[in-house]
């Protein structure tokens, strides 16, 4: 079963969150593999809502990307210990009109601040950096005075092979926490060489549970816009745990965990 158009206006429209070609696995939390399509839309029209699972096939790069919030706070002068390159008027390739970081100083304020060579600028505090000149992205650089929010987009770092990068945010319980349980980080790895953060319970009942995206085994890439990549196990907790509203995580699954 797969999508192959919507309704104007319809739900399922302005929801956004499913696209032309999802393959439907599963409906309100039933398998639809060996059903028919009258079948199906009969599950479809007498729910009064659709929890759907849909399989997606990725595409390059830009589907494995992942966003990071990095503070930054800029020096004097005009040394930020970094170059970009790009822009709408200066392409780095036919077609990609994005601002990306081509250098970084070693033992820069750049480096300290966790920028990477690659990383793809989205944002500077409000401003969007879509169609943007390099000239205008620099200006916007100098022009702050203070610590500034820059979100980036970049691959994540030692990807295995058949890893796919899923976006699963949900809202904390009232009165409860997210109901979830991780393992490692920098000081605590779950195995030797391996010092990423992982999902390894989750509470039956609790907001994981309950919204039921979360596997246990996930890598968890970015927590409320903080990467994990080399974190402690405090830390990593800290960021798990500073939205009082819910959380928001880019996490990594094999592939053949994926449905």
């Amino acid at each position: 079963m797969y999508v192959e158009a919507f309704a104007t206006n319809g739900s399922a429209a302005r929801d956004g969150h499913i696209q032309v070609g999802d393959k439907i696995v599963e409906a309100n939390g039933q398998a639809l593999e060996d059903i028919g399509h009258a079948e199906v839309c009969r599950i479809f029209e007498s729910a009064e809502a659709l929890d759907l699972v849909v399989a997606r096939l990725a595409e390059p790069a830009l589907e494995r990307e992942i966003v990071v919030n990095v503070t930054f706070s800029p020096p004097q002068g005009d040394d930020f210990g970094f170059s970009i390159a790009g822009g709408k008027d200066s392409p780095l390739e036919v077609g990609d009109n994005g601002i990306y970081i081509t250098h970084i100083v070693d033992g820069s304020v750049g480096q300290a601040a966790g920028f990477r060579f690659g990383d793809r600028l989205l944002t500077i505090d409000d401003t969007d950096l879509t169609n943007t000149t390099h000239d205008e992205a620099v200006a916007l650089l100098k022009s702050k005075q203070g610590p500034c929010q820059i979100q980036v987009a970049r691959l994540p770092e030692d990807q295995e092979e058949g890893e796919q990068i899923l976006q699963i945010e949900f809202a904390r319980k009232a009165g409860n926490g997210l109901g979830l349980m991780i393992a490692g980080g920098n000081d605590d790895p779950v195995q030797e060489d391996d010092i990423a953060v992982y999902v390894t319970g989750i509470v039956e009942g609790g907001a994981a549970g309950q919204d039921g995206r979360l596997r246990i085994g996930d890598k968890l890439l970015v927590c409320n816009g903080h990467c994990l990549n080399n974190v402690s196990h405090v830390k990593a907790v800290e960021h798990v745990q500073a939205n009082p509203q819910g959380v928001k995580l880019t996490v990594s699954r094999l592939a053949d965990d994926c449905v």
